[in-house]
């Protein structure tokens, strides 16, 4: 495998993209405001809120979640409630 495409190389490359984002997305915000300094922190944390990649990888989890439980429940016990004749 390629350094460049190691898994921790391109979460570094990522996180240093969003860092960077963040810092410039709330230094231009702050333009037409009262400037206040942005501390390494609050970049970090603005740049883990508003990362396109985690929102993403949020909808892929809680769709694997899903699809495990859709596919585990075929093995699951059934509880049917009513009266087993319907209205046609």
């Amino acid at each position: 495998m390629s350094n460049l495409l190691h898994p921790e190389r391109v979460w570094r490359q990522r996180l240093v993209v969003a860092v960077g984002a963040a810092a410039l997305l709330a230094a231009g915000s702050a333009r037409g405001q009262e400037a206040k300094a942005l501390t390494l922190q609050q970049a970090v944390a603005l740049a883990w809120q508003n990362s396109r990649d985690l929102k993403l990888a949020r909808v892929q989890y809680n769709v694997a979640l899903d699809e495990t439980r859709v596919n585990r429940a075929a093995f699951l016990p059934n509880l049917y409630t009513g009266a087993g004749a319907a209205y046609t």
